[in-house]
């Protein structure tokens, strides 16, 4: 739940306890002056108010929440360590996230955690889709190096590169140029 989802609960909870107060108090004779309209109308009013309340929590818990962000780093694969893939360059038109039939491309994005890539994953792509239905990744680098990520739930957050080409030709490409 976000920051104005919450005010709106404290907003929406405060009106009903106010409200259930006042004809309570009415009932007892605390607000002689307002007791016919507080106790004729009162508890029509919190019924209201207790209803919207209780949709708006349904909605707030049980709804898909929109604009949901996948936190996905892609580390180095387990093989090649030693291999710095944040000089990599990805074709983007050719890096592809999947699910069942599901095909959209995907955006990497060097993160701050060192040696890795963050997956920018197309807007309601995750809405679309079941959560427990895994997601796999076809890359391609700027050099016509081929990579995958192997199926992953929504829920991983570090998943490593695997290649699909040779490890010579991947250390040729991208090795240490100092060495």
């Amino acid at each position: 739940m976000n920051r104005p989802q919450f005010l709106v609960l404290v907003a929406l909870t405060a009106l009903v306890i106010l409200t259930v107060l006042a004809v309570l108090g009415a009932g007892l004779g605390l607000f002689p002056d307002a007791k016919d309209s507080l106790t004729k109308w009162g508890p029509v009013g919190a019924l209201a108010e207790i209803i919207a309340l209780f949709g708006f929590v349904t909605r707030a818990l049980f709804s898909k929440q929109a604009g949901h962000q996948l936190s996905l780093l892609l580390g180095p694969p387990a093989e090649l360590t030693d291999i710095d893939i944040t000089r990599i360059q990805w074709a983007e038109k050719d890096c592809i996230v999947r699910a069942g039939k599901k095909r959209q491309p995907v955006t990497l994005v060097p993160s701050r955690a060192g040696g890795s890539f963050r997956i920018q994953l197309p807007s309601g792509f995750l809405e679309s889709i079941d959560s427990q239905q895994p997601i796999d990744l076809q890359l391609m680098d700027g050099k016509g190096n081929r990579w995958c990520v192997r199926p992953f739930f929504p829920s991983e957050n570090m998943v490593p590169l695997f290649l699909l080409e040779s490890e010579e030709k991947i250390i040729a490409d991208y090795g240490d140029p100092d060495r």
